[in-house]
């Protein structure tokens, strides 16, 4: 009896420690798009002259009272969050196996982590005074003017937006997924709620994906890394368009909607980081967004 106690605790450990990481990474990821989602819902509505970007977020903290203290609360978040991201893409926690479904999955999960890891060191240095940059378009155009002064970096910003607009592409595609809650421990009423924060935020996040890759794929056609724009740029943009304010504000409550999304799988989302089997039952795949 004690052998099995212990062998269940030497089990339980490691998902404990994933789901740790699952739940503070997706809170500190939620309130990032919220913020955001806020900023820009103001901007639609007129309380802002502009949208904001990740880094109107980290200044919007840290210009706070204890704002050093909630900022680095959210680069500690944020550093969870990639870790998380990493433990899905190597230890395979999600079940995806190894079809190229699967890999493809797993491998943008590892890029995943790698941006959230940069995003967490960004705000952690922020917090601690040691980088006063808060980012933005100028931001962008520095790295694009950066890549394109490489050997074949006209050719290297482009593919760089061909990705983004396939990621882009590929997050809206994620909006017809059919199962978008099932890695949620929720009653099945709560679940329909959850399944449209995902979607609505989804469709939100495609749509920003592919504007910010076809301004950087501009940026390389026509070889002016100032063409390019980030995630202010892009929302800037859909101000400034005809009936501006409306598109906007539907993009904002989709940055809302996700994030608040985001919230509902930090507390409810499932971690199963042992597969176990056994004469009698199998454990069945699961897939996680």
């Amino acid at each position: 009896m004690p052998v099995r106690s212990f062998s269940r605790k030497v089990h339980a450990r490691p998902r404990d420690i994933y789901a740790a990481l699952a739940r503070l990474g997706y809170g500190a990821r939620g309130m990032v798009y919220l913020i955001v989602g806020f900023f820009a819902l103001a901007a639609a509505l007129g309380a802002r002259a502009r949208p904001a970007g990740s880094g109107d977020v980290f200044l919007a903290l840290i210009t706070r009272p204890i704002g050093a203290v909630l900022l680095t609360a959210l680069a500690a978040g944020l550093l969870c969050f990639a870790a998380w991201r990493l433990v899905q893409a190597l230890a395979d926690v999600d079940h995806l196996g190894r079809s190229a479904r699967g890999l493809l999955r797993r491998a943008v999960y590892g890029a995943n982590a790698l941006f959230y890891f940069g995003f967490a060191a960004w705000a952690a240095a922020l917090a601690v005074g040691w980088s006063r940059n808060p980012g933005g378009e100028r931001e962008v155009h520095s790295w694009t003017a950066w890549l394109m002064a490489m050997p074949f970096g006209r050719w290297l910003v482009g593919i760089t937006g061909l990705i983004i607009v396939a990621v882009g592409v590929g997050i809206g595609a994620r909006t017809f997924e059919r199962r978008s809650d099932r890695h949620l421990d929720l009653p099945q009423r709560r679940r329909r709620l959850a399944a449209f924060l995902f979607r609505f935020g989804e469709a939100a996040r495609a749509l920003v994906f592919v504007l910010i890759g076809i301004f950087v794929v501009t940026a390389a056609v026509d070889y002016r890394a100032t063409v390019a724009k980030g995630l202010h740029g892009a929302l800037q943009t859909l101000q400034q368009q005809p009936y501006g304010w409306l598109a906007l504000g539907v993009t904002a409550l989709g940055f809302i909607a996700f994030g608040a999304f985001q919230l509902v799988e930090a507390g409810f989302r499932r971690v199963d980081a042992v597969r176990r089997h056994s004469a009698s039952t199998v454990t069945q795949p699961s897939r996680s967004s």
